[in-house]
């Protein structure tokens, strides 16, 4: 309400509703989790995010190396479809916007492997149809995974002739 010097008194108008955000958006990824092995051509990331105080703007993605931040299907479960490039480590972090424009603070987000490469085997010894002179065959070799991410769960050396199948 206003009162001049001359005693006129303005009645003021209805109220206006205003609304406090004092508390940022957050936003999680739930899926994939930190440190997955992804062997798909095409993921979803899928996850969750929220305030406190009002409703969400939008929500984003960031992979990298790659395109940063993109924007996600959804808002508080939020989808996104993911076709990586070139297989590797990507980085992996989310951010919501509330209506105002406050966002989740970046934490430094997780990291993930993407490995659609079938690891390469070689014997290195004995040599191709070499003659084998004694009762104990002696196999040099090795495996290759060219995407240095998952490792090997097993190699294994099948012996046609012996009819033994040998899991390393």
């Amino acid at each position: 309400r206003a009162t001049e010097f001359a005693g006129n008194t303005m009645n003021p108008p209805a109220g206006i509703g205003i609304q406090v955000a004092n508390a940022l958006p957050f936003c999680t990824i739930t899926s994939p989790s930190p440190e997955s092995v992804i062997s798909a051509n095409q993921f979803t990331i899928t996850g969750k995010a929220g305030d406190q105080n009002m409703d969400l703007n939008r929500v984003e993605v960031y992979m990298q190396p790659g395109s940063g931040w993109t924007l996600a299907v959804g808002d508080t479960n939020w989808t996104f479809q993911w076709t990586p490039g070139a297989d590797g480590i990507y980085s992996l972090n989310c951010r919501a916007f509330n209506l105002i424009g406050n966002q989740t603070p970046l934490d430094p987000g997780f990291r993930v492997w993407i490995d659609r490469l079938n690891p390469n085997t070689r014997i290195n010894q004995p040599i191709a149809d070499a003659a084998i002179g004694s009762a104990v065959l002696h196999v040099e070799g090795e495996a290759i995974d060219l995407t240095p991410s998952s490792g090997f769960g097993t190699v294994n050396l099948t012996f046609a002739s012996m009819a033994e199948h040998v899991s390393l």
